[in-house]
């Protein structure tokens, strides 16, 4: 049975409730986040542990909403999972014992938050599901995002200098909006996508602001669409848009530190952004320490979450670094370029999916090239579970013929 919904850009195919209950387990996650977040400042951090404790229990009864389906579905490949990560773990506490109390720290989040997202996504069917319930998702972000905005801006919550976890979740409102503008041409969600990278220039890190760069840059290279002129008009539109920005950066910086300061915020983004050097926060000695280390263990590593004992419990802050330093040159070379392979296999097939794919990987992997860890960026596995899925027959190619097969078919519902 196929069952056709409006604005999707391919047919449902098979059991789409169980596919619906699958992606809202995964997407409740980063809404609960996200209302953790802003819990968590609104009451100064007391009662952290409680707050941070229902999250997880949120958490964890969302996944068993849909438990039964993923089993259901894939039954071996949760089991394979698992018994892989045991034993890696297993060998990463015997090899490299120092590493020890770093990998009991990343325990709860790695086997009940990243790898069950790995294992979900992996079990869906139709993969445009989930990203219809992620642009549900991220109207509830954007909504809870600009409250937590405004109570900065009344001072009722103070954030220091910035929030990193405000600005990652933000991504979700400004890239799910951009990539409607691109699909639609109209200005309502360029503005709402705005918004979001806004706040997260004000009150965010600088790393997300890459996310959305990135997305918008690929967008335009490999999606660019000439059939509707009114999509032709809007991608100028952005287009002129950054040059301008780009051009009238500096002094679109010091308008906005002003005018944050005669509310009492001092923007870490805008500061480093209106230096004339780019500032790394101190990445290059991270960099320079675990580049230190694989030159001394090129071989086998220095084990999963080693770089945190070399780095006094932070992580390296680039994906390729962890990698190649967790599980030495050759296995981390293997690791990354079957990575990037993947990415620029489903990315650049131009197909149905593609721009599923490029959301995921703009919010999942580009992250992980400035900051964040892998090993705890539920993003990540929600892509990683993408491209597992992709080398599945079902998925790419077949799903593609079994569209052209439906509409040869059906081609008066094609156009419902």
């Amino acid at each position: 049975m196929v069952r056709w919904y409006r604005n999707d850009r391919i047919p449902v195919l098979g059991n789409a409730n169980e596919d619906c209950m699958i992606s809202f387990s995964i997407m409740s996650v980063y809404v609960v986040l996200m209302a953790q977040s802003l819990m968590l400042h609104l009451f100064d951090n007391l009662g952290a542990n409680l707050f941070r404790t229902i999250s997880k229990t949120l958490i964890v009864l969302f996944f068993l909403v849909s438990v039964q389906y993923v089993i259901k579905r894939r039954g071996r490949f949760l089991f394979i999972c698992y018994s892989l990560v045991f034993l890696l773990l297993c060998l990463s506490f015997l090899l490299f014992p120092d590493n020890a109390p770093y990998l009991r720290e990343i325990l709860v989040n790695l086997l009940l938050i990243s790898l069950p997202m790995l294992i979900y996504t992996h079990s869906i069917d139709n993969i445009s599901i989930l990203n219809r319930i992620f642009r549900g998702a991220s109207v509830i972000i954007l909504v809870l995002g600009t409250l937590f905005f405004s109570l900065v801006l009344f001072r009722i919550i103070n954030i220091d200098v910035y929030s990193m976890s405000f600005s990652y979740y933000m991504v979700f409102p400004a890239i799910s909006n951009m990539d409607k503008f691109f699909e639609k041409g109209e200005f309502r969600y360029l503005w709402l996508s705005l918004l979001a990278s806004v706040l997260i220039l004000l009150i965010g890190a600088r790393g997300p602001l890459l996310c959305i760069i990135a997305f918008v840059l690929i967008n335009m290279m490999l999606f660019y669409r000439i059939q509707y002129t009114r999509i032709v008009f809007a991608q100028l539109f952005l287009l002129f848009f950054l040059l301008f920005g780009f051009f009238y950066s500096r002094q679109i910086i010091v308008i906005l530190s002003q005018l944050m300061s005669t509310f009492g915020i001092r923007s870490r983004s805008l500061y480093l952004l209106a230096q004339s050097e780019i500032h790394l926060s101190g990445r290059e000695i991270f960099y320079s320490t675990i580049v230190e280390q694989i030159g001394r263990a090129p071989w086998i590593g220095i084990g999963l979450a080693g770089d945190r004992l070399y780095l006094n419990g932070a992580y390296s802050h680039n994906i390729i670094l962890e990698i190649v330093s967790g599980f030495g040159i050759p296995i981390g070379i293997v690791l990354i370029t079957s990575l990037l392979i993947l990415s620029f296999r489903n990315i650049m097939l131009k197909s149905s999916l593609s721009r599923d794919f490029l959301i995921w990987f703009c919010i999942g992997f580009v992250p992980l090239l400035v900051s964040g860890s892998y090993l705890t960026s539920f993003t990540f596995w929600v892509y990683l579970g993408m491209l597992f899925k992709s080398l599945r027959k079902d998925f790419g190619g077949n799903l593609s013929r079994r569209r052209s097969s439906l509409h040869s078919k059906n081609p008066g519902r094609a156009e419902q």
